[in-house]
């Protein structure tokens, strides 16, 4: 098979990258797929530094709030990748953000493929993006976010691809 002379343009991160590289479209063109600080298997341990520092800069219980909820979506969805991106933190190729407020935590979804009974349960009034907020870590219900994020993870579009 001819290699092409002028490569198409790919995304460079995220979940539409991960799409280029199982479909095999370049033959013979090695394509690097950027694992995020979860390392593609849920651990937690070796996170992007700005990551790291985002975390490090919070308040208590922002901070206590932060970790457990990573630790959810890491155990939820095993290859999520993770970076700092729009000034919060970024999860599975910006599917979600954890975000701290001033006095909570904001979990954000994204919406775009959701049906509006699905879309009901967040807060906001974003056209793709929709929240919850949590106080602290009693107000964590890990049934209920780990139903959240199966849902968005299964059912949401990225929207840059």
């Amino acid at each position: 098979m001819k290699r092409p002379t002028a490569l198409p343009a790919r995304p460079k991160t995220g979940a539409c990258f991960m799409f280029f590289a199982k479909q095999s479209i370049l033959p013979n063109i090695p394509i690097p797929i950027r694992k995020g600080s979860s390392g593609g298997i849920g651990k937690t341990n070796n996170m992007d530094e700005k990551v790291k520092q985002y975390i490090d800069e919070q308040k208590s219980p922002q901070k206590e709030v932060i970790s457990a909820v990573r630790k959810i979506f890491f155990k939820t969805i095993k290859n999520c990748e993770e970076k700092y991106g729009w000034g919060v933190i970024a999860l599975c190729g910006g599917k979600f953000y954890l975000a701290t407020m001033k006095d909570r935590v904001h979990i954000g979804f994204s919406i775009v493929g959701l049906d509006k009974k699905e879309i009901e349960p967040l807060e906001g009034s974003g056209k793709t993006m929709r929240h919850i907020k949590i106080p602290d870590l009693k107000s964590i219900d890990k049934p209920r976010l780990k139903k959240l994020i199966k849902l968005v993870d299964k059912k949401a579009k990225c929207i840059k691809c």
